[in-house]
């Protein structure tokens, strides 16, 4: 579920469990990706920054968090909204 509006995952294709296990060319790829996204965040939700989180924990394929960020409290799986529209 999204920590907040603007919640994107990036997931490459390669399913990996670890993301100290992805090849460097693709994890820069992944980490290119999250950048424009966090871009294309900041803008579409007038945000300074976006936050990026890799967890690893929820399922057994990397995937990065990336989230509008306005502090350090958007930074946590607290906030996820259990019943998104």
């Amino acid at each position: 579920a999204p920590m907040t509006q603007g919640h994107t995952l990036v997931v490459p294709r390669a399913e990996l469990d670890n993301w100290q296990d992805i090849e460097p060319a693709v994890f820069a790829r992944v980490m290119e990706v999250s950048q424009l996204i966090g871009k294309a965040v900041c803008t579409a939700f007038d945000t300074e920054r976006s936050g990026v989180i890799i967890a690893g924990l929820e399922v057994p394929h990397l995937h990065v968090h990336v989230f509008p960020a306005r502090n350090l409290s958007d930074f946590g799986f607290a906030n996820v909204d259990q019943n998104p529209s």
